[in-house]
């Protein structure tokens, strides 16, 4: 049985796809979290850990017509986890949650797998036509924090990854990237992706 510290790991990296906001005006203070995406079969993924983690099933509905929106209104879950994550607006400003960098070598492995089902792309490279990168904007510095992370964890798998570079022609968007043979199998023996096109492709990969 996956533990729920880990199913909050997973939430946690998928988050940086994902939204959390809170609305005032003058009578109510809605509480919400979002993601969207054209893969309902991924977002009915993140909703089953979300009832198990907030005991609340999130709604999903078609949003702009080739879109699905993930919604979830719950105060007391939603103030838990951003004191948790110490979510931030921009996310370009949102550092690794300590929960994280504390955690277990398991839990670590659910958040990467969030993080990839997020940020990551399977595309073409030098093993199989495939190589893997994960993306990340940060306005800060000439590093980025969260991919220097997910790069530190990545060893305690075996996984070797480039050095983080910003991508050309985009101003502030970081990649990381898995080519070499090994680390590439390693990665999808390890991870447990829940994004339905992603996973279909591991499957091509691992032999």
């Amino acid at each position: 049985m996956i533990e729920k510290q880990n199913y909050l790991a997973y939430l946690l990296g998928v988050l940086r796809d994902g939204h959390i906001r809170i609305d005032k005006n003058k009578k109510y203070v809605h509480y919400t979290m979002e993601f969207c995406s054209n893969d309902k079969v991924w977002l009915d993924n993140i909703a089953n850990i979300i009832e198990i983690l907030a005991n609340k099933r999130p709604s999903i509905r078609p949003f702009k017509k080739i879109y699905w929106r993930l919604r979830l209104r719950d105060k007391n879950f939603i103030l838990k986890l951003k004191e948790l994550s110490q979510f931030k607006v921009p996310q370009s400003t949102w550092f690794t949650p300590p929960f994280i960098m504390k955690s277990d070598k398991e839990t670590k492995k659910w958040y990467i797998s969030g993080f990839f089902d997020a940020e990551g792309c399977i595309g073409k490279g030098n093993y199989k036509y495939y190589n893997f990168d994960i993306y990340q904007s940060w306005f800060h510095d000439n590093n980025c924090p969260p991919l220097d992370d997910i790069k530190e964890m990545l060893l305690d798998f075996n996984i070797k990854s480039s050095k983080i570079k910003l991508r050309k022609n985009r101003n502030n968007l970081f990649v990381l990237r898995i080519t070499n043979k090994e680390s590439i199998i390693n990665f999808c023996n390890n991870f447990q992706l829940l994004n339905s096109k992603k996973s279909e492709l591991i499957k091509k990969i691992v032999i």
